[in-house]
């Protein structure tokens, strides 16, 4: 049988048949219409018209670097283009903000006037991611130097917190004078580098340069308004965006430390010290960093890649954040001691370091061993509420083994080793004594109260206590009149918070009722009326001598009105000890408080015992 030559289709010519079932399709080399497969199967055949594509050859190397050339530049140029959006955006914030000033708190709505060309902008930092709480700026080291680094933030350039009123750069660069030569000093807890600019403290320290230029402000309407400015972004950043950072720990406590200049709108300095409270738990500054090796997770991503930098998991501690922690604590022990509405920040082992570690560091900032001796002598203070003659809350006479006179001998040697301890080059320093008058004045205050805490018999030891407490009141008034005027407008909330102290003791210890107690020597001995004239002669020249409100002849400043109320404490002190009858013997206060219906005065209620001020009660 002779067989039909056949061979396979050439390629891309398999009939219709052969290409659906995806069989080899063989032809008859001999010229037959039909292929062995359509054939065998008596099918129509039909070449299959359709074609498959080759598949490409591989690009070649220089094929492909061009090709990742060309999606470098792509990314490159849209880098630079999202660069240059936001520097657009930055510089349209700027000139808005020239053009346009915020009306003054006295015509809300009225337009302002523009800016001149040296006017210093306000800018955000550069801020972390929230979910990291991490800094929005960078840190300063005690050399002056930057130990936090920036975090680049896709928001950077929105401004955060502008102005109540926009600063030319000469006004500027005097509250920055006036903060770090007269402010700082009394309240060491925050430092300032020499090579600091005010430019640097915006963008770096921005709500903390607000609340500079809040209380270094000379007008009494800008004051007032940068003061609701300051609660308004404190009730953003904090309450609405849940930030925590340095920065805002820092300007709350600047605000607190001189919130007298507050204090006579909606005084708010407690609710205040408790969100530093709350800043210093979230950055963990109140303790030393985690050494516990499970938080070294949280310092990567799922992917093992590093977080941006976040304070609270940083392994070292800067000087600035053990000034922000021992700074925190002064200021609430000051609060709690003369508002007595919060408790003071607890005392841990911690702080011990940081006070030793600053002491150290005084070769470089001399102010952080003024600070360290201050609140030395707070703790000691701090001491005294813990007894309980304190308050009156318990069977003063039974509580202790030891009579009370033993403790107020212990609390006074406790001053004196502070004071033996105190470098030379501070010994004469006039804030560091008034502190000591203060302390010494705090401790043998206890021989006011009317409690049997002494011996029978004679009471020599409550004498005793009573005229060294005469003595520190009249030591502190002493100093504190030598000082001019024109520091006044530096004095910390605590050295007002001791005058206010100062008045009371003194008024106490002029009508203090016992058979064997001299008034007439003790009025002999201080005048609280001449006092308070010299304190409402400093007070009333403090505006000229520090150029407050220069264009308002009106005395709306805080000290004009401070002078007022201790003027009307002048007169009713002279007119009740005028018609104070021979046989009475004594003044009782809270009557003659009571005529005065001072009970719409804040100020004067915190000063005199009422209100926000509590007194021991076997003190009346």
């Amino acid at each position: 049988m002779n067989q039909v030559p056949i061979s396979s289709t050439p390629f891309r010519r398999a009939c219709v048949n052969c290409a659906r079932a995806k069989a080899k399709c063989i032809v008859d080399l001999s010229g037959g219409p039909k292929c062995e497969r359509c054939l065998r199967l008596k099918k129509d055949c039909q070449i299959s018209l359709a074609s498959r594509k080759r598949t490409t050859n591989k690009q070649s190397s220089s094929n492909k670097t061009a090709r990742l050339e060309k999606k470098l530049d792509g990314l490159v140029s849209l880098l630079t283009n999202s660069a240059q959006s936001k520097a657009q955006a930055v510089n349209r914030f700027d000139s808005s903000a020239a053009s346009a000033q915020l009306p003054s708190p006295d015509s809300p709505g009225s337009p302002g006037t523009t800016a001149n060309s040296n006017t210093v902008h306000d800018r955000r930092a550069p801020a972390a991611n929230d979910q990291n709480n991490g800094p929005t700026n960078g840190s300063y080291s005690s050399d002056g130097t930057s130990v936090h680094p920036h975090v680049p933030d896709q928001n950077a350039g929105v401004p955060r917190c502008q102005e109540a009123q926009l600063q030319t750069l000469s006004e500027a660069n005097e509250s920055l004078e006036i903060f770090r030569s007269q402010m700082i000093q009394y309240c060491p807890f925050v430092f300032v580098p020499p090579s600091a600019t005010v430019e640097e403290l915006r963008l770096q320290r921005p709500f903390m340069w607000l609340c500079v230029t809040a209380v270094t402000s000379k007008s009494s309407a800008q004051l007032v308004a940068r003061g609701q400015q300051i609660r308004h972004v404190i009730s953003q950043r904090m309450i609405v965006d849940g930030e925590a950072n340095i920065d805002l720990l820092f300007g709350l406590l600047i605000y607190a430390a001189w919130s007298h200049y507050y204090i006579f709108s909606k005084p708010i300095v407690t609710s205040v010290i408790q969100l530093t409270h709350s800043l210093l738990f979230t950055l963990g500054l109140n303790k030393p960093p985690p050494k516990d090796a499970a938080c070294l997770m949280l310092e990567y991503d799922a992917r093992g890649c590093p977080r941006p930098f976040n304070p609270n998991l940083q392994r070292t501690r800067t000087m600035e954040d053990r000034r922000a922690a021992i700074g925190c604590w002064s200021i609430s022990q000051m609060v709690s001691s003369y508002f007595q509405k919060s408790d003071t920040l607890k005392w841990t082992p911690y702080f011990d370091e940081c006070l030793k570690l600053l002491a150290e560091n005084g070769t470089e900032s001399p102010a952080d061993v003024l600070l360290v001796h201050i609140v030395r002598l707070q703790l000691v203070v701090e001491k005294i509420p813990q007894g309980s003659w304190h308050d009156g809350q318990v069977d003063i006479a039974g509580c202790f083994q030891a009579p009370v006179v033993f403790y107020v001998k212990a609390l006074q040697t406790q001053i004196s080793d502070v004071r033996r301890n105190i470098p030379a080059e501070l010994q004469q320093n006039e804030m560091l004594l008034l502190h000591q008058y203060s302390a010494e004045l705090t401790v043998h205050e206890i021989a006011l109260s009317k409690a049997p805490i002494f011996s029978s018999g004679p009471d020599f030891q409550r004498f005793e206590s009573l005229w060294a407490c005469l003595q520190a009141a009249k030591n502190w008034f002493d100093l504190f009149l030598k000082f001019p005027p024109i520091l006044y407008i530096g004095f910390s909330m605590l050295t007002y918070t001791e005058l206010a102290h100062c008045f009371v003791a003194v008024c106490r210890i002029s009508t203090f009722d016992h058979p064997e107690w001299d008034l007439k020597l003790v009025r002999d001995s201080i005048d609280l009326s001449a006092i308070l004239h010299q304190v409402v002669t400093n007070f009333v020249a403090v505006k000229a001598t520090a150029r407050l409100d220069p264009d308002s002849r009106e005395d709306n400043d805080v000290f004009s009105a401070t002078s007022r109320r201790i003027k009307a404490i002048r007169d009713w002190w002279d007119a009740k000890i005028t018609a104070e009858s021979v046989d009475s013997g004594h003044l009782n206060l809270e009557e003659t408080i009571g005529d005065m219906d001072l009970s719409d005065d804040i100020w004067l209620r915190d000063m005199l015992g009422l209100g926000d001020y509590q007194f021991d009660p076997y003190m009346q």
